[in-house]
């Protein structure tokens, strides 16, 4: 019982960092994308 709910934490802190990864990775893509567009 304990380490199935241990598991579930972990997975949702894995979860937590790939969507936190995601976001990060995004506003980059994003904030660069925006750059060149005014560098036209």
């Amino acid at each position: 019982m304990h380490a199935k709910i241990r598991r579930n934490e972990m997975l949702g802190s894995i979860n937590l960092f790939i969507v936190v990864l995601g976001i990060i990775l995004f506003s980059g893509f994003l904030a660069a994308w925006f750059s060149h567009k005014w560098d036209d």
